[in-house]
């Protein structure tokens, strides 16, 4: 198999424009792009070949069954895997394809894979993959904030040069690409390597510094061949709407919702050549950041297609309790195309319960990221560089949620609200603190009127700001000024509005990392108890 390597620009990568064009002009990104591997839509092939995503020194899943293995060769023809530690037998179909489960179920390596053709008995043709380690194995999807790469984060020089640190660990990109049908190999810009500073350039920031964090916390005190090696796949293209990236049996779940008709050429585009390819694959799970399109072209329909995304992609993906989703709920940015697009987003991305996971998204956890606002970074407000607080809050959920071991990942949510005269007391689920930099308003109050109750936030016509001069903090409670509205307050919102806020409510005994936890965006009844759908609202 021969691997095509050019020098192309960072658009491959960042396909972005305007302020935020500076990230394409690197020209110094090596792109292995095996289009030379690309799946052909026709069969059959005669020649035994191993699918272009198996690659030497690659992680799989250590599971049982794990990942499969799957190629070509001349239909009918008998094929035999052997892993030395065990031995698998199957047969091509009469389209030229062949796969089969491994089963690993302890990590470890290298092994070895074998693949052996036979033909009436004889011997025709072999492939091999070798050096391939049994361990974790992560998606890491989205747009631009996903793919935003290592070189160019806060601290992103240590962590190139700290790289050497993780032995067992190696990563791959997907090429940024799309298919009118699901493909069965995918583009690859830059197949499985080890980690070095050069490997790891251009990969995802968000991606490498939430699993180095999971790879130390899972591999301390494990001596050298005991570790668990933990593979990444990086899969992102800047400027895609969740619709691209939804199967297409997802996309009908939503078209008899407003504004949600079938769009030739664009559903399931991304989908089909970036990540049906990868659907073979055991994974662990998958961290995902995307969000900022839907927000400037249609952010009220969002949450459905979330949803259907995630039900659709945990059914692709063989795992017992449902493949785990880490978001990351949308940062901040001075400009908007559509007035309240990202608040919106932020808020459907919860499934209208602010906090995750929930009833209707059980295994999917967040991090938010509103407070890391970024105002000199010269990619745009878009992209902050602040990827290391984000992926210390990723790396709590995956420990929680993954791997059980508790570790809080949750910023405070309110448990209570009430109102008393004048004033909103909003009782939270943990003792907080309230830093507010500048008088900047971060709650805001909309009124009803004395005789019609309103039934929705949505309902809202005014919302009424309350500057921090209204609002005092106690250890678990925030008291938000309402005398706009006197008794007649409907519904308290926080941290809705644009841009940088400079008044924030975080856990206050968060005391192993320095980075925080801050309560997510909300919008609530100013009567309300914690456990409440607020999918009503």
């Amino acid at each position: 198999m021969m691997t095509a390597v050019n020098f192309v620009w960072a658009a491959l990568l960042l396909c972005c424009s305007g302020n935020d064009a500076v990230l394409l002009r690197n020209r110094d990104i090596p792109v292995q792009a095996n289009r030379s591997d690309a799946p052909e839509p026709n069969g059959p092939w005669k020649k035994l070949r191993i699918a272009n995503i198996f690659h030497d020194g690659m992680i799989l899943s250590a599971t049982c069954p794990g990942s499969r293995l799957w190629g070509y060769g001349e239909p009918g023809a008998h094929i035999i895997i052997d892993l030395r530690v065990d031995v698998y037998d199957t047969r091509v179909n009469g389209n030229g394809k062949w796969e089969t489960y491994l089963c690993v179920d302890s990590p470890g390596g290298p092994l070895d894979i074998e693949v052996i053709q036979q033909i009436k008995r004889k011997h025709a043709g072999h492939a091999m993959v070798r050096g391939v380690y049994f361990g974790e194995v992560y998606l890491c999807a989205g747009e631009g904030n996903m793919a935003f790469p290592v070189k160019h984060m806060r601290n992103g020089t240590a962590e190139l040069l700290a790289s050497s640190d993780f032995p067992f660990m190696r990563i791959m990109t997907i090429y940024p690409s799309t298919s009118p049908v699901p493909l069965t190999e995918p583009h690859i810009l830059q197949n499985w390597t080890k980690v070095t500073p050069d490997t790891l350039r251009y990969f995802s920031a968000i991606c490498w510094t939430t699993m180095r964090r999971v790879y130390a916390r899972l591999n301390h005190k494990r001596k050298p061949d005991e570790q668990i090696p933990i593979g990444l796949i990086g899969a992102y293209y800047d400027n895609t709407t969740i619709r691209t990236w939804t199967p297409p049996e997802a996309i009908k779940q939503c078209n008899n919702k407003r504004n949600m008709s079938v769009e030739p050429g664009k559903d399931s585009a991304v989908f089909n050549g970036m990540i049906a390819p990868l659907t073979k694959f055991r994974l662990s799970g998958v961290l995902w950041y995307q969000g900022e399109s839907d927000a400037a072209t249609n952010p009220e329909v969002y949450g459905c297609r979330f949803k259907a995304l995630i039900n659709a992609w945990q059914g692709r993906y063989p795992w017992a309790e449902g493949l785990p989703f880490g978001i990351v709920q949308l940062g901040t940015q001075s400009t908007e195309k559509i007035p309240g697009g990202t608040a919106l987003v932020r808020w459907q991305q919860t499934a209208h319960y602010g906090q995750l996971p929930n009833k209707a998204l059980p295994r999917v956890f967040m991090a938010s990221a509103f407070d890391l606002d970024d105002p000199g970074s010269p990619f745009g407000s878009r992209y902050t560089r602040h990827k290391e607080e984000i992926a210390e809050r990723l790396f709590a959920g995956i420990m929680s949620q993954i791997y059980y071991i508790h570790l809080p990942f949750q910023g405070p949510f309110p448990k209570q609200i009430q109102t008393d005269s004048d004033q909103i007391i909003i009782e939270y689920d943990t003792n907080v603190i309230y830093r507010k930099d500048h008088p900047k308003e971060c709650f805001q109050v909309c009124c009803h009127s004395p005789t019609i109750q309103l039934s929705s936030w949505h309902e809202c016509k005014v919302w009424h700001n309350v500057t921090t001069n209204w609002i005092r903090s106690e250890p678990n409670k925030v008291f938000v000024g309402s005398a706009t509205c006197g008794k007649h307050a409907g519904f308290v919102r926080y941290a809705w509005q644009l841009g940088n806020l400079k008044c924030k409510v975080y856990i206050s005994d968060y005391l192993w990392s320095s980075y925080g936890l801050p309560g997510a965006p909300f919008v609530l009844p100013t009567n309300w108890t914690q456990g409440e759908e607020a999918t009503v609202y």
